[in-house]
């Protein structure tokens, strides 16, 4: 591709109008449903059996209450997470752009989270370990949610969001195969070098284009001639005080979904241990988790 060629593109994907940029391509969308799933991955695998299988060895009589302790930490480390990593790129300047940087170094940061987890001598190091982690994961997922927005044309939204929907689903099965098929140590390395290969499949070809929309506070758009029809598309668009009243009814939907998704998987394997009494409850826990994610892929 000439120089000339490869800047009418840019100029198709650095305009901020979602209906005028180029549509991306189905190899673009595979490498960043990987980098979806290895995220997923990374928060599935400990929670829906590795943490509570260390509760169980240090705390049995009440590890249900240790438990709940630890996931009340981590969600608080999160809500704040999320908000302030969002706030921080949107923020950031650099010449790799605002979202790349926070994706590497959150994902790195969560690896070695997860390896010190693997390590924790007790329920202390291991509530400091799932909390660090938390602000790292928030960071690195959040960041890398905006790039959708940042790059996406509106006639390819639902597509990737499917395949974000479908990648963390089996995020969800595949930590759940992690954490069933390693030993506990083991498992959490793997966990944290699935992290990192997903994060590193995607990064070396993403260009980041946020960064060159904060920059500018309009984007040229080209005619059909392939000319500068003399048009400006404003980098951020007014949006009717309205419309978030539709937000707010979607944050609400997700939150009760979210809430009775936690309840229900991060327990099975206390649940099968204890009230059922499966003989393999990490068996169970990936059976049902399997059960779970078809009907979940089904129906949507």
């Amino acid at each position: 591709m000439s120089s000339s060629e490869r800047a009418i593109s840019d100029v198709g994907r650095f305009t901020a109008d979602p209906a005028q940029r180029t549509p991306v391509t189905t190899g673009w969308i595979v490498r960043y449903g990987l980098l979806y799933l290895g995220q997923n991955i990374s928060w599935a695998a400990p929670t829906q059996l590795l943490l509570a299988q260390q509760i169980l060895i240090w705390h049995p009589g009440e590890k249900e209450e240790k438990f709940a302790l630890l996931m009340a930490v981590g969600g608080f480390f999160s809500i704040i997470g999320h908000p302030l990593a969002g706030w921080l790129s949107d923020r950031t300047d650099t010449r790799w752009g605002r979202r790349a940087p926070w994706i590497l170094f959150g994902g790195l940061a969560a690896a070695g989270s997860l390896v010190f987890l693997g390590a924790a001598p007790g329920f202390m190091a291991l509530t400091i370990g799932w909390a660090v982690f938390q602000l790292a994961i928030a960071a690195s997922i959040n960041a890398a949610q905006a790039v959708a927005p940042d790059t996406v044309p509106d006639n390819q939204y639902g597509v990737v969001s499917g395949v974000l929907g479908l990648t963390y689903t089996l995020g969800v099965v595949l930590g759940t195969v992690v954490a069933t098929v390693f030993d506990l140590g083991l498992a959490y390395i793997v966990t944290a070098a699935l992290l990192l290969v997903l994060i590193g499949q995607f990064l070396p070809g993403f260009r980041d284009v946020s960064r060159v929309r904060s920059q500018a506070a309009a984007s040229p758009v080209l005619d059909d001639a392939g000319g500068d029809a003399d048009a400006v598309v404003p980098a951020v668009a007014e949006v009717p005080g309205g419309l978030y009243r539709d937000f707010t009814w979607v944050f609400i939907a997700r939150f009760l979904v979210t809430t009775g998704n936690s309840v229900a998987l991060f327990y099975l394997f206390y649940y099968l241990r204890d009230h059922i009494g499966h003989p393999d409850p990490d068996a169970g826990v990936l059976v049902l988790t399997g059960a779970y994610a078809l009907c979940v892929i089904v129906t949507a």
